[in-house]
């Protein structure tokens, strides 16, 4: 495995379980409102929510973002060292 996917793997399964363990601070009858009242799984109903779980839903859809933007912000850094770490070289004229 790659050094990137393995830096990674390890952003997304820590930012998973900070991400459950913040969504473990919501009360059960807001995640239940949001479920039948307005939410993206309105149209999957209350039982896909309850067998997955709404803290489930929540933490992965936090951990995919955060992956994703650190998989976007990295590459660009590498761009930017690699521009500045280039040396100029001069000629001396005999």
């Amino acid at each position: 495995m790659k050094k990137s996917t393995k830096a990674s793997l390890i952003i997304f399964i820590v930012t998973f379980i900070l991400g459950y363990v913040m969504a473990s601070f919501i009360p059960d009858q807001i995640l239940a409102y949001s479920t039948l009242n307005g939410s993206i799984l309105s149209f999957l109903a209350d039982s896909v929510a309850k067998l997955v779980g709404m803290r489930t839903i929540i933490a992965v859809a936090i951990s995919i973002s955060v992956t994703l933007l650190v998989r976007i912000i990295e590459p660009e850094e590498k761009k930017e060292t690699k521009k500045s770490s280039k040396k100029v070289v001069t000629k001396k004229g005999n």
